[in-house]
């Protein structure tokens, strides 16, 4: 089964029993966080809403339900934790659209978890974590903990059954925002990671605004660039110089932002890209409009069923 061509071509296995992502062995079993079949709560349409977990989450599609609206999010990029006013990470990508649906199938929801702040600890900071494996890039430390930067936001995804039980199939994925780049030993700002949300292919990380007294800050990250799933370990920096954001989980994950060298900031981690399959009216839009200060935050999916 292949993803919509304006989306993106590359195939994504059934994982009916165990499949592989970007050579990341996958089983999707039904013990993971099974969720109680919902019961029929009459003819209006209502809402489930899943938070992040670290596992997949499961549920039933209800009596009399034939169309399912589904609204998912990507884990945010870390942030650089140091200063008041630096909460400018990648965003996670917001995904919206419709399926039809047939009572008693099951559906598979992993919500993607934000990647770890850079700038307080000399090792790695974690990225976020990923429905099939599809998680963020780790941030690079430092001993020097201002150049530390952040981990990049794991992928949010979304499966379903068919109606006999059988073919557990990938219909979203809500990519992951890149992280924060580190600062430099002169306290300049920092690299912003790249949003999840600004398109199906994700987003570039930013370079750092003001680069210090040498000129201006490293590169960001490429944007869906990895082979895998998983969004790349951010990169080293020399001398004074911020190190790289790690880049945000997708269809194909992100790249890694740039180490700076001198005194200069680190660039951010670049965003996942997103993709769907058989879902109708798919859309794509940022979390948060791009340098909207925000504190980063875990991904999520509102489930609404919609009654015959």
């Amino acid at each position: 089964m292949k993803f919509q061509k304006m989306f993106l071509t590359r195939t994504v296995c059934s994982v009916a029993a165990a499949a592989s992502l970007g050579g990341v062995a996958l089983s999707l079993s039904p013990s993971a966080s099974a969720a109680t079949p919902q019961e029929h709560l009459g003819g209006a349409p209502w809402s489930q809403t899943y938070d992040y977990t670290g596992g997949v989450q499961w549920t039933t599609v209800p009596s009399d339900t034939d169309q399912l609206s589904m609204h998912a999010i990507g884990g945010d990029g870390g942030t650089f934790g140091v200063w008041p006013g630096t909460e400018f990470e990648g965003s996670g990508a917001v995904v919206d659209g419709s399926i039809a649906v047939t009572p008693g199938q099951r559906i598979a929801i992993s919500v993607g978890g934000m990647g770890e702040s850079g700038g307080t600890t000399s090792s790695d900071p974690h990225g976020g974590w990923g429905g099939l494996g599809l998680d963020g890039g780790s941030g690079n430390g430092a001993s020097d903990h201002l150049r530390t930067s952040a981990g990049g936001g794991g992928a949010t995804v979304i499966q379903i059954e068919n109606a006999d039980g059988s073919d557990l199939r990938t219909i979203v994925i809500a990519a992951g925002g890149g992280g924060d780049g580190g600062a430099s030993g002169d306290i300049c700002e920092i690299g912003n990671g790249g949003d999840g949300g600004a398109g199906w292919n994700g987003q570039n990380g930013q370079s750092a605004t003001d680069g210090g007294v040498i000129g201006g800050g490293a590169a960001g990250g490429k944007s869906a660039t990895q082979a895998s799933g998983s969004g790349a370990r951010g990169l080293g920096g020399s001398g004074f110089g911020g190190n790289g954001g790690g880049g945000g989980g997708g269809f194909a994950g992100g790249g890694a932002g740039s180490g700076a060298v001198g005194f200069n900031a680190g660039g951010g981690g670049a965003s996942g890209s997103s993709a769907v399959e058989g879902v109708m009216n798919a859309t794509i839009s940022p979390r948060y409009s791009y340098d909207t200060q925000q504190t980063a935050a875990n991904g999520q999916v509102v489930l609404t069923w919609m009654y015959v």
